[in-house]
C-alpha cells in the first residue's frame, strides 16, 4: 500500500485533494477482530495525516478475506475508489496449504488521471 499512497500523494497533494483509507472487515480469518485491529493500528502509525475510517457494513463479496483496505477520494461530490488491497485464498487453494495467504493490491491509474486532469 505504500507504493499506492506514494503515487497518490505525488499526484494529489499539490492539488490539495484529500484522500482516505477505508477498512472493511471480511470473513475468512479465525482471529478476524485481532487481525483487523492490528492492521488498523499499523496503518494509523504508517500513514500519519491520512484519515483512516472503518466501514462496518457487511459485504456480499467473498473476493477478499479478513479485510479490504480501500483508498478513496472525494471528487465531484462522490467517493471515487483509487485503489485497494486485500487478502485472497487463491494460493491456499492452488497449493492446498491452509496457512497460505496472498495479499493483492491495485491502483486505478485511469481514475487518477481523471481527477488530476
Amino acid at each position: 500500500m505504500s507504493f499506492q499512497i506514494g503515487v497518490i500523494r505525488a499526484l494529489l497533494d499539490a492539488r490539495h485533494v484529500p484522500f482516505q483509507i477505508v477498512l472493511n472487515r471480511r470473513q475468512g480469518y479465525k482471529d478476524g477482530n485481532g487481525f483487523f485491529s492490528d492492521v488498523f493500528e499499523f496503518l494509523k502509525a504508517e500513514f500519519p495525516g491520512i484519515t483512516i475510517q472503518i466501514d462496518e457494513s457487511p459485504s456480499a463479496s467473498a473476493y477478499y478475506q479478513g479485510l479490504r483496505a480501500l483508498i478513496q477520494v472525494q471528487s465531484g461530490g462522490r467517493d471515487v475508489e483509487l485503489g485497494d488491497l486485500g487478502f485472497t485464498d487463491w494460493m491456499r487453494q492452488l497449493l492446498n496449504i491452509k496457512s497460505e495467504r496472498l495479499c493483492i493490491s491495485s491502483l486505478s491509474i485511469d481514475r487518477l488521471m481523471q481527477i488530476t486532469a
